[in-house]
């Protein structure tokens, strides 16, 4: 169930004129994960259109005397009745243009004057977005849950990759089914999902198998992998190590010191106004496999060259590091950092 202090939040700064990416720069400073504010902006409807009224009731309306009066065909066709001037033909066409004329520049002076109006007290330098708040420990405590058992699921990944293999090695064929795999003696036991206590999803390919697909579910993002469904096979097996000690990495679990090799957009240039959208480039002489940016509890991933990021400033005033971290399909860990200056509006 989505936060009603988040749903609030967002509902009351879209109404206050900030636009989506503000917001969701500011939430993900406070510690808000991506999914958490997807989830949010995804439940925030616009309010519905008001229904079109009814055509109005009542008397008609009074003949406007200044228009002329019809008069019946045979009566003009006697002669007693002189011709309608071109005034008279034209009164309606004529009196629509003249009324054109006159309140369209008063229309569009008012226009003119609302939109300065709408524009002044919508301007981003005068706006000042409100700190978001802060998840609630119980949602916090249940992210950590959530984590651990990712990190259980990655450990059983590597477990039945191991299994597999030597089974394979031994049969020169892979099990029509993981319970083989004990009677075999390659596990003591068939490791389950640590959340619905069901075995991994596991589908043999043909008979006698040579090939199989095992699948996973991650509740989060672990080092390059998604949250979601993923899926391992002989061609693509996980490299479970080193994900993790690459995921120890970015945790700040595991410390390294800046590398050379990793070139980033030095952001200390300038100084950036309070929910300014900053851009960084990555660049290195190494073959990345996938970069990863972190600030405060902010982290981004991007795996495709040229490697860029985009996100918003923090709302406070100060100075923020920066780092990237880099990461090669062997195993290779870079990190460059900078500095973010943030200065307010005078």
């Amino acid at each position: 169930m989505t936060d009603p202090n988040l749903l609030n939040y967002i509902k009351q700064n879209l109404q206050s004129g900030f636009n989506e990416n503000q917001i969701r720069g500011t939430l993900l400073e406070a510690g808000w994960t991506k999914t958490d504010i997807d989830t949010a902006f995804g439940q925030v409807q616009a309010p519905p259109g008001a229904p079109a009224g009814k055509g109005a009731q009542g008397p008609l309306p009074n003949r406007d005397p200044r228009s002329p009066v019809a008069i019946p065909q045979d009566i003009k066709d006697s002669g007693l009745v002189p011709p309608e001037s071109y005034l008279q033909k034209h009164y309606k066409m004529m009196a629509l243009i003249a009324g054109i004329i006159i309140v369209t520049p008063v229309i569009l002076y008012g226009a003119y004057w609302s939109y300065q109006q709408l524009r002044s007290a919508n301007s981003p330098e005068e706006m000042v977005m409100p700190p978001a708040p802060a998840p609630s420990p119980a949602s916090a405590a249940l992210k950590t849950e959530a984590a651990l058992r990712d990190e259980q699921r990655l450990n059983d990944v590597k477990t039945l990759q191991a299994a597999l293999t030597a089974h394979f090695t031994a049969k020169q064929s892979y099990p029509q089914n993981l319970s083989e795999l004990t009677s075999s003696s390659s596990l003591p036991v068939i490791p389950t999902d640590p959340k619905t206590k069901q075995a991994y999803l596991y589908i043999p390919v043909g008979t006698p198998a040579m090939d199989f697909s095992l699948s996973f579910v991650l509740e989060t993002p672990v080092s390059n992998l998604e949250k979601g469904i993923h899926e391992i096979s002989p061609g693509h097996f996980l490299p479970v190590d080193i994900l993790q000690q690459q995921d120890s990495v970015v945790k700040g679990i595991t410390k390294i010191a800046p590398t050379p090799d990793l070139k980033l957009t030095d952001l200390s240039a300038k100084a950036f106004y309070p929910a300014e959208t900053v851009v960084l480039h990555a660049t290195s002489q190494a073959s990345l496999d996938y970069v990863v940016l972190t600030t405060g509890n902010l982290k981004l991933t991007d795996k495709n060259k040229p490697f860029s990021f985009e996100f918003s400033a923090p709302a406070a005033e100060g100075k923020y590091e920066v780092s990237v971290y880099g990461f090669t399909a062997s195993g290779a860990n870079l990190k460059q950092t900078t500095t973010l200056v943030v200065k307010a509006r005078r």
